[in-house]
């Protein structure tokens, strides 16, 4: 299990105010580069080998918009060997990357059964991403764009095509997922300073 901070040339969060923690999961089948993407992510490097993932956690802090967060990321294992921990996982994170690579259609179906098990377990008290990986390989492609876009438009949600290998869209994809993040938790205080309103509201 590994845990890197990075603070991503910040050199400190603003002292008088508490930075926002956000619990991120990376999910989806074995093979399609979900490991190398969240290094890319924290490290800023593209590393050529990897060993089998089961559970590595990384913590990275960044600003998103004016607003300084944790963020802590679980990147996970794709073999079924390990699927009796997905529901650890995902109880244990508020947003989700669902990774599949354009060039294997199996992982693009795995995606939509990993999405059905995260919202049996969180119901609608989440958000989602969906990542198209190794867009350097589109010569390659066996899921259409069109197709994961339509996808993710049916979850309510973004579909980003991207390459841990190019580094492309790589820092868009956890930042789009993490703004998702902090609007539901603003929405969600928003809510209940609704609900103190009323609560404090005298009739004469």
């Amino acid at each position: 299990m590994k845990k890197l901070n990075s603070n991503s040339g910040i050199s400190n969060m603003s002292n008088n105010r508490d930075a926002i923690k956000l619990k991120i999961a990376v999910i989806g089948k074995s093979l399609v580069g979900k490991s190398a993407l969240t290094n890319v992510f924290v490290t800023a490097k593209f590393q050529t080998e990897y060993d089998t993932t089961i559970e590595d956690k990384y913590t990275v802090e960044r600003f998103i918009g004016n607003y300084p967060c944790s963020i802590d990321i679980l990147d996970t294992a794709g073999q079924d060997d390990y699927f009796t921990l997905m529901d650890n996982w995902i109880n244990l994170s508020d947003g989700f990357i669902l990774v599949f690579s354009i060039t294997d259609k199996e992982s693009f179906e795995v995606c939509k059964s990993r999405y059905e098990r995260i919202k049996l377990n969180k119901k609608d008290n989440f958000r989602v991403l969906l990542a198209g990986n190794k867009s350097d390989c589109a010569d390659k492609r066996t899921v259409l764009e069109e197709e994961a876009r339509s996808l993710a438009a049916s979850w309510g949600t973004e579909y980003i095509e991207c390459s841990a290998k190019n580094m492309k869209n790589v820092e868009e994809t956890f930042l789009k997922i993490s703004e998702k993040m902090l609007d539901k938790i603003f929405k969600k205080d928003l809510g209940n300073n609704s609900d103190e309103k009323r609560n404090k509201c005298f009739c004469f």
